[in-house]
């Protein structure tokens, strides 16, 4: 799992499993989820699960911005589908320039949403520092993973009470325990994590140019699924 910031995804293609795995061929399905993920949530975990039964590779995209707990999740104006409408058919940049990936949405298992779970962390009091009584308290938005993850993940969650606030390095340390378990769903799965630069909508699409030029230049025609809410 590769926990750092790209400036750029021509590096990460340029070594990545999509070169260096002989055992695929390069008729691959690729996932995409891009999001906040303050915190990742059961939702976020399952839909990363059935990506990765159903793709060759997935990018989780990790927007680095914070987040209070006790504040709300932007409500916006219809699906969030709508932000990658260039990339899916009738999309301007899927008709002038993703030549060589066929691009749709897939199914997103949101199960709760990350609004409650801040909410929920909030309400445990800043006074209190029990780790085992704190994961009780946020258990029904988590997995069902073994206990001693569930423990490391409260463990990373609960340090978000100090200043109210809930940072990308945190929320990648519940991904990282997550990913370890995303890994074993496929043998030939290849999960990578990305705490983007700038907006994982803007590298979403960026990511998309940077798969349509490899595919060129093999010869190819990637298998795109976008998981984002309809």
């Amino acid at each position: 799992m590769k926990l750092k910031t790209y400036n750029s995804f021509s590096d990460l293609l340029s070594e990545s499993v999509l070169q260096e795995d002989e055992e695929l061929n390069f008729d691959k399905t690729i996932g995409i989820l891009p999001g906040a993920f303050k915190p990742p949530h059961r939702g976020h975990f399952l839909t990363a699960k059935n990506a990765c039964e159903e793709c060759d590779i997935v990018f989780i995209l990790m927007s680095p911005t914070s987040r209070e707990l006790g504040k709300a999740s932007k409500n916006i104006a219809g699906p969030e589908s709508q932000k990658y409408a260039g990339l899916l058919p009738g999309g301007k940049q899927a008709d002038d320039l993703m030549t060589n990936l066929h691009i749709e949405l897939a199914e997103v298992d949101r199960q709760t949403s990350a609004s409650s779970m801040r909410a929920r962390i909030a309400s445990y009091g800043l006074e209190l520092d029990d780790n085992i009584t704190f994961l009780k308290n946020i258990k029904d938005f988590l997995p069902d993973l073994p206990e001693e993850d569930m423990l490391q993940i409260s463990g990373s969650l609960i340090t978000t009470l100090k200043d109210g606030i809930i940072s990308a390095n945190e929320a990648a340390e519940v991904w990282k325990v997550y990913v370890k378990h995303l890994d074993k769903v496929r043998r030939h799965t290849h999960v990578i994590f990305d705490i983007t630069a700038g907006s994982p909508i803007g590298s979403t699409y960026e990511l998309c140019e940077q798969l349509n030029q490899q595919a060129e230049g093999e010869r190819a025609t990637y298998n795109v699924r976008l998981y984002t809410g309809e």
